[in-house]
């Protein structure tokens, strides 16, 4: 059996650094995905442009 009496609580800030760390990260890749369907929109109607 491991009985852990000693271990330390995470500090607060640690947590909080973690949550605005994982935070950044979504935004981080939801602003990709944006970027990439705009540029995939912007190449489809540039496409559009010239074949007209």
């Amino acid at each position: 059996m491991n009985n852990n009496n000693n271990a330390v609580s995470p500090n607060p800030t640690q947590v909080k650094e973690k949550v605005k760390s994982s935070a950044r990260q979504k935004l981080e890749a939801r602003r990709a995905i944006e970027q990439h369907f705009e540029k995939k929109r912007l190449e489809h109607d540039l496409q559009d442009y010239w074949i007209d």
